[in-house]
């Protein structure tokens, strides 16, 4: 894709999306652990984006999301993606339905797990 590119790193654990969960009352509501995560997602998003001045963008996105683990343990690196890129709804783009194409790739760092989260956007559209 041409255009401008926007990365940014969350620092510790990537965190997977969790289903939503129903309560007291029967009403729904998103786990904790996964609400943080993804406010710590929008945080390093908007912190980049602000410090590169990139505007808000209408057109088609693709989505590299980068997942290091602290230790070998089983994990379903799709449910990252899932929340980096609910997390970036208003925020990198209007809606994660812009994105056409996302990959996502995992492997083990046990001094500094993190996310690294790459942006391009089409410049044309």
């Amino acid at each position: 894709m041409a255009g401008l590119m926007l990365s940014f790193t969350v620092d510790g654990k990537p965190q997977g999306k969790q289903r939503a969960r129903r309560g007291k009352g029967g009403k729904w509501y998103t786990p904790a652990e996964t609400a943080r995560y993804e406010t710590e997602v929008a945080y390093a998003a908007m912190c980049e984006k602000a410090r590169r001045a990139i505007p808000m963008t209408f057109g088609p996105v693709a989505v590299e999301v980068a997942c290091y683990f602290p230790d070998a343990r089983r994990r379903d690196c799709d449910n990252v993606l899932k929340a980096v890129l609910d997390a970036g709804n208003g925020v990198v783009y209007l809606d994660d339905s812009q994105v056409v194409k996302a990959t996502v790739t995992k492997a083990i760092d046990r001094d500094r797990p993190r996310t690294e989260v790459t942006v391009w956007y089409d410049d044309r559209s």
